[in-house]
Parts: C-alpha cells; structure tokens; sequence
C-alpha cells in the first residue's frame, strides 16, 4: 500500500516536472505509475493533494540540502554556494524543475499561497544572504531576497538549458560556461 502511494509520488514527480501541474493529468500519472485513477484517489484524494503532497517532497529535499551545506560549510556564504551549486548536479533536475515551475504557478489568490510548502526554503536562502553580507550596512530583507531570487533563477535557467547549450556549443564549451556560471555564484554571492 505505502509502495504504490510512493510510486504515485515519484510518477507525479516526473510529470508534474516535465509537463507541469495544469498539464499532467491525473490519468497520465496513474498509468505513469503503472495503476488506475481510482487507486490514485484513493491515496491522494485530489490532484491538488497531490500535487501539495509533491512539494511537500520537494520541500523536504531542500531543506536536506540546506542542512548539508549547514553542516559541511563553514560560514553562511559558503553555505549558500554549496546550496546553490549542488542544486546544479544533474541529479537535482527534476526537482529544480518543480521548484521553478511551483514558484511560476502559484497566484496571489491561490489559498495555498499563504502556506506554500517551498518557502521554508526561499527563508532559509534569504537568512543565509543577510548573514553572508560583508558590506558595513547589510542588506535590506528585500535586497536578500531580491538576490537569492535571482540566484535561483540562474540556477534554473542553466539547469533546465543543458541541453540546448550542450547541442548548440558541444559538451566541452556547455561545460566551460557552466564553470564560468559557477564562478558568477561565487562572485555574486561575494558581492552581497
């Protein structure tokens, strides 16, 4: 029973990636996952459940790789390096990609909004920018945010673009600008 519920969650994962929430349906996650739609409700009640039960995921993967970096990192810009380039392995694929396409689809008006499972993180990135700040007047909330944002945007960007730099330039010029990316993090986040 718990096995196929986390098949239902891998599979969603996978779909909801690729293809996004408005364009999974529930009947391509379930034969995704090798069942029918009927068990799936029955797991997850909804496509919404399931969808926050997703996140949820995605939530506590990143919160993992904060407290990797926590613990691996010494001081708070080295921590959000290590957060942000680890999200670059191409493991992290399927779940930057989710994060980028939770962050674009969530509205203002949207109740879950409020409670959205992802911005525990987003906080944990933005207390890490303050805390790495080196300038004698630190950073606003804002200008923190406002910058973490903007990594993450680059992070998605590149990690979702792989392939296209890598068919356009070859593997070894796609790997060269990546390099050249990462060094920007360092840069950038050395400028906060």
């Amino acid at each position: 029973m718990a096995d196929t519920a986390s098949n239902i969650l891998q599979s969603a994962s996978r779909l909801f990636a690729t293809e996004g929430y408005g364009a999974a349906s529930l009947s391509a996650v379930a034969e995704a996952a090798g069942t029918s739609k009927q068990v799936l409700l029955h797991h997850y009640g909804s496509k919404e459940r399931l969808y926050l039960s997703v996140l949820r995921e995605v939530g506590v993967k990143l919160a993992a790789t904060v407290a990797k970096a926590k613990v691996e990192a010494t001081g708070p810009a080295s921590q959000l390096e290590q957060v942000l380039i680890s999200l670059l392995s191409p493991q992290n694929d399927e779940l930057v990609r989710l994060t980028l396409r939770a962050l674009l689809a969530i509205q203002s008006s949207d109740a879950q909004a409020v409670h959205w499972p992802l911005q525990p993180f987003l906080e944990s990135l933005r207390a890490l920018a303050l805390a790495a700040s080196k300038k004698e007047s630190a950073p606003d909330d804002e200008r923190a945010f406002a910058a973490v944002y903007g990594l993450l945007g680059g992070v998605s960007y590149l990690l979702i673009s792989r392939n296209a730099l890598t068919g356009m330039y070859g593997e070894r010029r796609a790997d060269q600008i990546e390099q050249g990316f990462r060094q920007d993090i360092r840069a950038r986040i050395a400028g906060l």
